[in-house]
């Protein structure tokens, strides 16, 4: 569908009230692609503790994914020095903390991203300087589907999946995500993986 939306559109005798319904179109079908892949994302089965898996540096995929965003949000996140190498899919962890970042600059204006290395785990922490989640709420955020009243009220745009796919992916790959208590405005998201030392 996108192809041949992307075909007519490029046809030179459209008028431009036509030009204008196929981008339209163009945005519902890529809104429909996103909305797609994050459903499959969510069937993805977990890990058992010896599959093999890429080795993947967490660092990398932060870096990937914050390359990746809209220009004026770029400046807004600020990245952990450490480094702590998992072993997983990248794609599937660039789409949790692509997830993971963009719930966070929708509810705030700064984000700041710590990553610690303790008992062979990867504790990475998400703080935003947004309202904050009320804590009766802090296990409902992460349902599939579900969205926040002030959100469906101010009409904002989303499918209410991106909290439920970066608990899912975390756990498939034997870790888990949840929301901590922080001092303060803000809310600050962990995001724990099993990670792979110097030494396996």
């Amino acid at each position: 569908m996108r192809a041949e939306l992307d075909l007519r559109q490029e046809h030179p005798s459209f008028p431009s009230a036509v030009a204008g319904q196929l981008a339209t179109a163009r945005a519902k079908v890529a809104d429909l692609v996103v909305l797609v892949d994050r459903v499959l994302a969510l069937t993805t089965p977990k890990r058992t503790a010896d599959e093999p898996g890429e080795l993947v540096s967490l660092r990398d995929v932060m870096e990937d994914v914050v390359r990746g965003l809209p220009k004026e949000q770029i400046a807004k996140v600020a990245l952990p020095e450490a480094d702590a190498i998992v072993r997983g899919d990248s794609l599937l962890l660039g789409s949790l903390f692509a997830n993971a970042l963009v719930n966070a600059l929708e509810s705030g204006e700064r984000v700041r991203v710590d990553l610690n290395v303790a008992d062979g785990v990867a504790a990475v922490t998400i703080d935003d300087d947004g309202p904050g989640i009320d804590d009766a709420d802090w296990e409902r955020v992460f349902e599939p589907f579900r969205r926040d009243d002030g959100a469906i009220r101010r009409r904002k745009p989303g499918h209410g999946l991106g909290l439920a796919l970066v608990r899912h992916i975390a756990q498939v790959h034997g870790g888990s995500a949840f929301f901590r208590p922080r001092s303060g405005s803000g809310a600050s998201l962990r995001v724990l993986l099993p990670e792979l030392n110097a030494s396996s």
